[in-house]
């Protein structure tokens, strides 16, 4: 199984939340962690998400060269063993497509029509891509990182070891 790391992480915890993460080996939706293992991680989106899912796939494993699809190694389950992670990345010259200021102007209202959505909830606003993960880290510039007691205590092993 590939992506897992929602899965596995929560496997003390019980339950996989929402839902729709996974189902087991049979197709069937799950929420017990160890029969998502052993099935299949649902693409997020539904139908939509899967094929932009294999698009990417396309693009960064079949076209690339690389690993594809269950081709790929899991890292977890096989870290000793080459991945063959293939990458894409598409440029676009956006001055074909019109003037910077033009641009950034539009890009600016997106932003604002976005931010501007109604929240589900009050204490948790529309936000962009990219947004929560800087605001983690100019948190963690600010404040350190927190470690799970568990992989404080494992870096401590490894670090022991060298």
């Amino acid at each position: 199984m590939r992506g897992t790391g929602k899965i596995r992480r929560p496997r003390t915890r019980l339950t996989i939340k929402p839902f729709v993460w996974a189902t087991d080996a049979d197709g069937v939706p799950t929420t017990d962690p160890a029969a998502a293992l052993k099935g299949f991680l649902q693409p997020v989106g539904g139908y939509k998400g899967y094929g932009l899912s294999l698009a990417v796939d396309a693009l960064a494993g079949i076209l690339s060269g690389a690993a594809y699809l269950t081709h790929v190694s899991s890292w977890v389950d096989a870290p000793e063993s080459l991945q063959d992670l293939g990458h894409v990345f598409v440029l676009i010259d956006t001055s074909k497509l019109g003037q910077p200021d033009w641009l950034a102007e539009r890009m600016q209202d997106a932003a604002r029509i976005l931010r501007g959505t109604p929240a589900r909830e009050a204490d948790r606003p529309v936000l962009l891509p990219g947004e929560r993960e800087l605001a983690a880290l100019f948190a963690a510039k600010r404040n350190g990182v927190a470690l799970d007691q568990d992989v404080a205590r494992l870096i401590v092993k490894i670090l022991d070891g060298l």
